[in-house]
């Protein structure tokens, strides 16, 4: 659980803390777009969960095809371990929906000790 406090959220920062969440859905890093904007506080915080959870959808995928190939598909057995990381992206959803600034499920405080030094860029935040 995050201590910090509540954030002030708008509508951008709203969308793309959703957008940064579907990067499993898609295929495809979203949660990128908050980190290079650094401009909302709220969508930068959810970025930094999504892409722990986009980082572990990753590595499993990873492990999944690996084992796949080895075992001549005998890795099939293991695909419900790929989807995992849909239980926090999921999560997410729902926080943002209800405006918390919480982590989802399982990410267990990777997103704000990998991207600590991802900040908000208070020149840009203050348009």
């Amino acid at each position: 659980m995050s201590t910090e406090p509540q954030l002030p959220i708008t509508q951008e920062g709203r969308t793309w803390a959703y957008l940064s969440y579907a990067s499993v859905f898609v295929g495809f890093p979203l949660f990128v777009v908050p980190f290079i904007q650094r401009n909302d506080a709220f969508a930068l915080y959810h970025a930094k969960q999504a892409a722990v959870a986009y980082l572990l959808w990753v590595v499993l995928l990873m492990v999944y095809f690996t084992i796949s190939m080895v075992t001549c598909g005998l890795g099939f057995f293991l695909f419900p371990m790929v989807m995992l990381p849909y239980v926090p992206m999921i999560h997410g959803f729902i926080l943002v929906s209800n405006g918390e600034q919480t982590e989802p499920i399982g990410v267990l405080g990777f997103g704000d000790s990998l991207f600590a030094g991802v900040t908000v860029d208070s020149a840009k935040s203050d348009k």
